[in-house]
């Protein structure tokens, strides 16, 4: 008689019936009835601790949020720097944008619209629709062909319905960036450039 453990089952065959099995089984699970014992009694405690030992350690813990705390320190300066920036070309297309709708309004309904910009405000708009906010970190001033240069008060744009604009050049700048917004009074085209340092 022999006794075979798998699982911790006790199986109780004759000599016969074992050899037979042994025979059917590959060579590298061949093994004394002893070897199946020991090696079993090896492997379940080596479960045993490996499932005690799930988890991270503290080590590890510590890597992971120091590497976190850094990527999103240098992601926090990275979007500081840029959000200026956005707020700046945000602000400036807003502004050529409202002077080139003045100017479709004009052409479709056939009258003179006026774009009017409050500098000491510092609001921009269409009259009679509504006007919107320059924010506080953008400076804003006109260069008029015929008064020259304007920092304060309220400074009109008219467009007339043929299509052509009366106004001077629009210049905002902020502390990195400087920008004008120049109307063609014949075509009345708004472009924006950047002038050269």
């Amino acid at each position: 008689m022999s006794c075979f453990i798998n699982n911790f089952t006790a199986i109780v065959i004759s000599s016969e019936a074992r050899n037979f099995v042994l025979r059917l089984l590959p060579p590298k699970q061949v093994r004394g009835r002893n070897d199946t014992v020991k090696k079993d009694h090896k492997n379940y405690a080596k479960t045993m601790r490996m499932k005690k030992n799930k988890g991270f350690t503290i080590l590890e813990l510590i890597a992971v949020i120091f590497l976190m705390t850094l990527i999103l320190g240098l992601s926090t300066i990275y979007f500081a720097n840029i959000l200026p920036s956005t707020k700046f070309n945000t602000t400036t297309r807003d502004i050529s944008t409202t002077i080139r709708y003045a100017k479709s309004l004009s052409q479709i309904q056939g009258e003179n619209k006026t774009v009017t910009i409050d500098l000491d405000s510092k609001k921009y708009g269409i009259e009679g629709i509504g006007s919107k906010d320059i924010p506080d970190d953008i400076y804003i001033k006109v260069i008029d062909p015929m008064l020259g240069e304007i920092q304060d008060g309220k400074y009109h744009i008219v467009l007339n319905a043929i299509g052509g604009i009366e106004g001077g050049t629009i210049v905002l700048w902020n502390n990195k960036k400087t920008v004008n917004i120049q109307m063609d009074p014949v075509v009345g085209s708004v472009v924006i450039n950047e002038p050269a340092i």
